[in-house]
């Protein structure tokens, strides 16, 4: 009996032993099978991280190394001359600031540029123009001289051309007058003085000459002290005075203002004429260049230079009711202000 029983289990033990050799096989298998899927996937891996590189570097290359390249260009370009370099939409977060910033400096230097060449084209004319009218002044002094001498002894037909040929000398030795303002608009002898009485004085004294053609000036005006060349302010106000008496009928009055600031002085010119036209307020401050026919189109160009001399402003705005506002406002610079105060 004993030994039937050892057969039995001898013979389940091997089933046993037969099954467990079965699962190692089988895990055996699946393990061969699991480490050459981990090694497939890692060469999958390692290929879709190559791609992604390459695609990340491409991708870096259309954002910031062909901007950067294209910047570099634009900059090559702005630095032999070429002031008409733009750069345009170019990248995009702070790649696309940065071009942007970039044709604010080209355009920045191209205006810089076109104003400098201006202001020394300007220096240049004045400059000739102090000289051609210190040569003409002169002539033209004898002229009316010998004129007024003749008119005296003339008979009245005589006369009457004589004054013309007068009236005609007298705008040329104007037109000098106004050129040697132009060359000398930015030199300026500063003193303390009265603000209210300086513009009205301006304004009686030219109301008072042939220029007002007897019109009405109205002048309203806050005392106040400045440091200012009391000469060429009130050269600024006749010529202001001057546009505004030939812009206006003999029925309108043609109103002076002056209003006291903090640090400077602001004068208003206001007259009913026709306006001036958007064509030609941008040039109006333009030397030489006239909307009146007959005028020299010095008037407007010397008051600026006066008025910017005193670091300030000059606008030309239209008026409520029709008509044109010059407004002049004068400032103080520092060491001014201090004279005044010492």
């Amino acid at each position: 009996r004993i030994e039937e029983v050892s057969m039995a289990a001898a013979a389940e033990a091997d089933l046993v032993a037969s099954g467990v050799e079965d699962l190692m096989a089988s895990a055996h298998m699946d393990a061969i099978a699991a480490a050459r899927a981990a090694w497939w996937s890692s060469i999958a891996g390692i290929a879709l991280l190559a791609a992604v590189a390459a695609a990340l570097a491409l991708s870096l290359r259309g954002v910031v190394l062909r901007p950067l390249a294209t910047l570099t260009a634009a900059a090559q370009r702005l630095g032999t001359g070429d002031l008409d370099t733009r750069v345009g939409e170019v990248g995009q977060g702070e790649l696309g600031l940065l071009a942007h910033a970039f044709d604010r400096m080209a355009e920045q230097l191209r205006l810089h540029q076109k104003q400098l060449v201006a202001n020394e084209r300007m220096a240049a004319i004045g400059q000739l123009a102090a000289g051609v009218a210190h040569e003409i002044n002169n002539p033209i002094a004898v002229i009316r001289g010998y004129v007024a001498t003749m008119r005296k002894e003339a008979d009245d037909d005589l006369a009457g051309e004589l004054a013309i040929l007068d009236e005609e000398a007298v705008a040329c030795q104007r037109i000098a007058e106004d050129l040697l303002s132009y060359a000398k608009s930015g030199e300026l002898v500063v003193e303390c003085a009265p603000m209210d009485e300086v513009v009205r004085q301006a304004a009686d004294r030219f109301g008072a000459s042939a220029d007002a053609k007897g019109r009405t000036i109205a002048t309203e005006v806050e005392p106040a002290e400045r440091a200012v060349d009391v000469v060429r302010v009130r050269q600024v106000v006749q010529n202001l005075l001057r546009n505004a008496i030939q812009a206006t009928d003999s029925s309108a009055v043609v109103e002076v203002t002056g209003e006291a600031l903090p640090g400077g002085y602001r004068i208003t010119v206001a007259d009913r004429g026709p306006g001036v036209p958007d064509s030609l307020r941008i040039r109006a401050f333009e030397p030489f260049f006239s909307g009146r026919r007959g005028g020299s189109g010095l008037g407007l160009a010397v008051s600026k230079g006066i008025v910017e001399a005193h670091d300030g402003s000059i606008e030309l705005l239209d008026r409520a009711g029709g008509g044109t506002r010059v407004v002049v406002t004068l400032r103080e610079r520092p060491e001014k202000a201090q004279a005044k105060s010492d």
